[in-house]
């Protein structure tokens, strides 16, 4: 069981559909679809009843998707007080500026990064790495160096135009996360090697 799986399982219950689940949810409604058989294979449970109205939770179903809502509730909140890469905070927190001060610039702007987004088809993300690639060019040498905090918090008020991008990226983060996690998804072999035990 994975989280990812936990939080299909919460959103088929919520909607009531396979196919509008799969639309909000930014994944195949295939991938969907194993990732709850898989669920229910390992833990002997069947969690849908499947008709022409629609999908609805079996009593099992309902018990389980209780637990699942506390347990993803319960990462949610560790990943909102432990954020292990720090990176989606600094991005949150201090935009582009930070991120790019911080040294990851030259790993977003510097790499094919917005055309490997582009071929996953997150044309959002990748326009707006695209765009703010010509702002990193002009600015990145200025905000990369060493300085003071004072100095630092300057570089906000010295280059606003990265205020636009931040603000897309947090209007539109959740919706590109999904979309990457649903091409990993589904070219899964292109990342790692599954070994069966």
């Amino acid at each position: 069981m994975t989280l990812q799986q936990l939080k299909y399982v919460i959103g088929v219950s919520e909607i009531g559909s396979l196919n509008k689940a799969a639309e909000i949810l930014y994944v195949s409604q295939p991938s969907l679809t194993t990732a709850i058989k898989d669920i229910e294979n390992e833990f002997n449970v069947k969690l849908f009843n499947r008709s022409s109205k629609g999908i609805s939770l079996t009593n099992e179903g309902k018990e389980f998707v209780q637990h699942a809502r506390q347990i993803y509730a319960q990462y949610e909140s560790l990943l909102d007080d432990f954020d292990p890469s720090k990176k989606r905070k600094e991005m949150m927190d201090g935009g582009m500026v930070q991120l790019i001060h911080n040294g990851y610039g030259g790993f977003i702007f510097k790499n094919p990064t917005d055309k490997a987004f582009r071929n996953w088809g997150v044309a959002g993300l990748y326009k707006l790495i695209n765009k703010a690639h010509k702002c990193y060019n002009l600015a990145h040498e200025d905000i990369e160096r060493d300085m003071s905090d004072e100095e630092f918090m300057a570089l906000y008020e010295k280059y606003p135009f990265f205020d636009d991008f931040d603000d897309d990226f947090v209007e539109n983060e959740e919706q590109w996360t999904a979309q990457v996690a649903c091409y990993i998804d589904e070219h899964i072999e292109l990342f790692a090697t599954v070994e069966e035990k």
